[in-house]
């Protein structure tokens, strides 16, 4: 399927695994760059090096750790460092703890807020 992605430039937050390096997939197989992000380098390297290979757009990746606001300078640093800058931005993080919405504490729903919205302004 075309879905007209050739050619853009995606950025991934966590997405060194599970549903992040999904949708990178995804997205590098319709054509589109990504730039993926997560804490750990290897994994990193690992899973960008797979994408580019497997895919038609190319990856990169970035450290970052969406628990340290640091991170958000990294992060812009390396996104309008790419030419084209980002068309896509996909906020994705660990998440809380498995269970349904009723059973999170407030203090779970505060802290994912300030790591998905908070901490990268």
């Amino acid at each position: 399927m075309d879905l007209g992605l050739k050619g853009k430039k995606a950025l991934l937050l966590a997405s060194s695994q599970g549903l992040g390096l999904g949708v990178a997939t995804a997205l590098c197989a319709e054509g589109a760059d990504v730039l993926i992000s997560g804490r750990v380098d290897e994994k990193l390297r690992d899973a960008a090096d797979a994408l580019t290979s497997a895919g038609t757009g190319k990856a990169s990746y970035v450290v970052a750790d969406l628990a340290d606001p640091s991170s958000a300078a990294a992060l812009y640093a390396a996104a309008t460092g790419a030419p084209g800058g980002v068309d896509i931005l996909i906020n994705n993080t660990g998440g809380p703890p498995p269970g349904t919405v009723e059973a999170q504490a407030i203090d779970t729903w505060q802290s994912q807020f300030d790591t998905m919205v908070v901490r990268l302004i």
